[in-house]
């Protein structure tokens, strides 16, 4: 299995200005399969040309992702066919979210197409947007092998945990952005709290995730550090990644 970073799996240090060229050193660091760069990047401004070479020099996979309509998946498909990447990682933007699924798969169906004449394929991130029903109905609607980059965290704000990931999503994915997380109750009981934790320290059930999913290619860390004192965690972003990737590592390894 494919192990890997992505430019959210440092999103407090990317806002701090991390460049992709240091993300491509952090992956070459920490042993990376892959390196997927996402849109909290300029994506159209980055040497592609550049970070290829050197990534494909130290046998790391580098990937696409981006955010938005049918033209942002068509764009993100041309740096796809540049770099090599299997896949574009795409979270449908929130413009679409009052639509039906029939009506989203109908926009993005020809993107799609255009995604796998370029040697890539659509992988549907589930995010804040679409319930996991959804995102499986436009899927299917949409064909074009079409699959998913399965979050383990974004579906909570739908209320919706890995249950829900595994049966509705789980045969399509094709990319996991593993982001472990402990939801926990507020001091006042009123309401709950979400952070994030190193991968293996919080509540996602990883192991689950690994049988449930057969078509899986990569796994790639995420995270969602907490602030400290309203600062962002820069260095406990960075001080997290080496455990998290040995941890599921070892999870995909069995």
């Amino acid at each position: 299995m494919k192990v890997g970073i992505n430019s959210y799996t440092y999103p407090w240090n990317v806002r701090g200005g991390m460049t992709a060229e240091q993300l491509l050193e952090q992956a070459i660091g920490h042993r990376a399969s892959v390196l997927q760069l996402c849109d909290n990047l300029n994506l159209g401004a980055l040497d592609w040309d550049g970070l290829s070479a050197k990534a494909e020099d130290h046998g790391i996979e580098l990937q696409v992702g981006n955010i938005g309509g049918p033209d942002d998946l068509i764009a993100a498909a041309k740096i796809a066919e540049r770099i090599g990447s299997p896949i574009v990682r795409f979270v449908i933007g929130p413009a679409f979210a009052t639509q039906s699924a029939l009506e989203v798969a109908d926009d993005f169906r020809e993107a799609a197409k255009i995604c796998r004449e370029h040697g890539t394929r659509m992988a549907l991130e589930n995010h804040d947007f679409f319930s996991t029903i959804q995102l499986r109905d436009i899927i299917l609607a949409i064909g074009h092998d079409v699959g998913v980059c399965l979050d383990t965290a974004n579906s909570i704000s739908n209320l919706e945990g890995t249950g829900a990931l595994v049966h509705h999503l789980a045969p399509h994915a094709i990319c996991l952005h593993a982001k472990d997380v402990v939801v926990e109750r507020e001091i006042h009981m009123l309401g709950f709290r979400v952070f994030g934790v190193p991968a293996g320290q919080g509540q996602v059930d990883f192991p689950l995730l690994k049988r449930e999913m057969p078509n899986l290619e990569s796994v790639i860390l995420e995270q969602w550090p907490p602030t400290r004192n309203g600062q962002p965690p820069l260095d406990l972003e960075m001080m997290n990644v080496g455990s998290s990737l040995e941890s599921l590592r070892g999870v995909w390894a069995n």
